[in-house]
């Protein structure tokens, strides 16, 4: 198929479109992550609850990419059993 400005155009805007689809797929997949860590709030190490005490609707109110953030740096933390997990593995 011959290139034309208006094959151009449909393009860029189906360019647009499929990023604008993997953005809000982003951030529903997000929302999710987020939704179970505070599910899990009970489980999480004392020293970390503070972590939880921001009300999730705040959390959720940020932009995908900062989620995501947010995301990774908590993750580990909150799922974090115990400090002592690999030593009394005997």
């Amino acid at each position: 198929m011959r290139s034309t400005p208006g094959n151009r155009i449909d393009a860029s805007i189906m360019e647009v479109f499929v990023l604008r689809i993997q953005s809000v797929f982003a951030a529903r997949q997000a929302v999710r992550e987020i939704q179970q860590l505070y599910e899990m709030k009970d489980e999480v190490l004392p020293e970390f609850q503070y972590i939880l005490d921001q009300p999730i609707e705040t959390v959720l109110q940020l932009k995908a990419n900062l989620m995501r953030c947010w995301i990774n740096t908590y993750q580990s933390i909150l799922t974090k059993r115990s400090y002592n997990t690999a030593l009394t593995a005997d």
